[in-house]
Formats: C-alpha cells, structure tokens, sequence
C-alpha cells in the first residue's frame, strides 16, 4: 500500500493555492529535495510571499530528506536564492510532525512554537484508549453512543459543506474559515481523506474529514449540527474514529490543537481525549531583509520577527 502524505500532496496544494488566490510553488532544493509552498502577491507591491499549506506539512519533501532530523543551514542559500530569484521577500511555514527542523544558527529565520496536538496513540486496545477520555466525556459517550449511526462516504461533499457551513455561522467564524462545496468536492477526491459522518435517526448531527499522512490520522475539519450542539456528538464522533483505526497500524490520530495555537475551549474540549500532547512549530523566515524591512517599515535595528509574521500583513 502506498505512504499517503495528504499534506504534501500537489492536488491539495493546488487546492490551497486557489483558496488563497495564490500559486502552487515548488522550490528545488539542489539534488536533496523540495520544498511546496503556495506563492501570493504582497498587497500594493510588485513582490510575493510564501505560505504552506493549512494542517502539517513536511518542510521538505525528497527520497534523501531524513525525516528525523534537517540541518536547514545546509540548504538556506539554495531556498534564498530560488525565492530571491522568483521576487519572494519572506515566508511562513507551518511544520508537520516527522521532521526536527534545525536553524538556529541562520538568523533569517524564526522557528516559532504554536501550541500543542492532542494525539491519541492508537497502538492499543480500544478499551485502554477510552479509560484515558475524560470522565465526563466517557458518561456523554456512554449516555448517547447507541443513537448514533457511523458513516463514511466521500460523495458526501453536499451534506458536509452544509453542517460545516451551519456550524461556522453560529461560532461567528472569520471569513478565513469558510470553504465552498466545489472546495470539499476536490479535497475528498484526494488520497488518504475520509469523510465521517455520524446520524441520529437520519439526520445528520456531526461530520469529520480526516486526513492520512504518514503513519498518522489527522482530525482535519469538524462539525456539528445546531439542534445537537447541546448534547456534543463530536465527542461520539471522535470516540469512534479512534475506535475504528486502534491496532490497525496507524500510530496515533492527531486531534490538534486550540484556535490559533491557543488554550482555549477547544484545546480543553480535544485534551478530553488524551493528555499526550505534541509541540507545534513554524518557521518564520525572510528571503530579502532589505526589502522585508521596507515594506514592513521596520527600522535597521528592528526585530524582524514581530508577534505578527510577516509584519506587512497585520
């Protein structure tokens, strides 16, 4: 069976880009590798910046890339080079989970973390698994698991655009969060997505895409219909998706993390779950320090790595 790596796959880069109105970009890293980024023009400027694709893809891609660990200063001036060459001033990028990026000795660069995953390791029984819920997680479960029915089916684009679109409304989500039909239609056409769908009495109460990459289940996007909002049949939903992939050799399902990498009521709703957390990264680099400064209006002796990257942005 071949390795799904849906962070990195080019169709879901394609579809990011577009998202963003942007331009899918492969940067070839000499004989070593490459790295996939989405391009987009800087506002008011003839200049562009680089943005990875949303979730956790891996920094650089390649049969001799060590997943384990990167030295990036063995690559910088190549990555600089290709992105001065293509007038790209600065980047940001989120990092996946299978790659230690090490950079600090380039002072172009800012490994930043970004909260924490909640994962829920899945090389065990389903029973250990559910012990570790928290105890009013395990009573919701318990109380309502057997009026609720499992589905997966990826033509099920429609009925998930309409809860994911009903569940945004009511959290008063930014526009950023909003995704059309046509969008879900050809991300669930791509290798490794799954489409969960939980019912009660027909009526479709709690909807989850998740993504394979690697040896990992991620919990890509969720939702929940209104007139279940009190009882949280995403709680039923996750429970069964781990159900469903323990000992089944992937290692662990990737809950994430709060909105933004925050602490927040979703981080507390997810750390229900399990306690094992993972640390998020993502590196904030500039290509031309001249211009960045510039644009950003950032004197010389400035830090160029503000609270909000890339500054010009804010």
């Amino acid at each position: 069976m071949p390795v799904e790596n849906f962070y990195n796959d080019p169709r879901y880069i394609e579809l990011e880009a577009t998202r963003l109105n942007g331009v899918s970009e492969v940067l070839t890293v000499g004989s070593v590798g490459s790295l996939q980024a989405i391009s987009r023009s800087i506002p008011n400027q003839k200049e562009y910046d680089l943005i990875s694709v949303y979730g956790y893809p891996d920094f650089l891609t390649g049969p001799k890339i060590n997943n384990q660990q990167i030295q990036l200063i063995s690559h910088w001036s190549d990555i600089c080079n290709i992105a001065e060459s293509n007038s790209q001033i600065a980047g940001y990028f989120r990092l996946g989970l299978n790659q230690d990026i090490c950079c600090a000795d380039i002072n172009s660069i800012k490994k930043r973390q970004v909260g924490h995953s909640v994962y829920i390791d899945l090389n065990q029984s389903y029973d250990s698994i559910f012990k570790e819920f928290r105890n009013n997680h395990k009573r919701d479960i318990k109380k309502h698991r057997d009026s609720y029915k499992l589905i997966i089916d990826n033509s099920a684009s429609p009925q998930f655009h309409r809860i994911y679109t009903e569940s945004m409304k009511r959290l008063n989500a930014e526009t950023q969060y909003y995704f059309d039909e046509e969008y879900f239609n050809n991300l669930l056409k791509i290798g490794g997505t799954y489409c969960n769908l939980l019912y009660r009495n027909d009526v479709l109460a709690a909807a989850a895409i998740t993504v394979k990459h690697g040896n990992s289940l991620f919990y890509h996007l969720g939702a929940t219909g209104s007139i279940f909002w009190q009882e949280q049949p995403l709680k039923i939903l996750l429970s069964e998706i781990a159900k469903q992939h323990c000992n089944s050799g992937i290692s662990k399902l990737i809950l994430g993390g709060g909105l933004g990498g925050n602490n927040d009521s979703l981080m507390r709703f997810k750390l229900g779950f399990s306690k094992l957390v993972i640390p998020n990264f993502a590196i904030c680099a500039v290509f031309n320090e001249t211009r960045y400064r510039e644009i950003s209006a950032l004197g010389a002796n400035a830090d160029l790595f503000t609270n909000f990257f890339p500054a010009y942005r804010k």
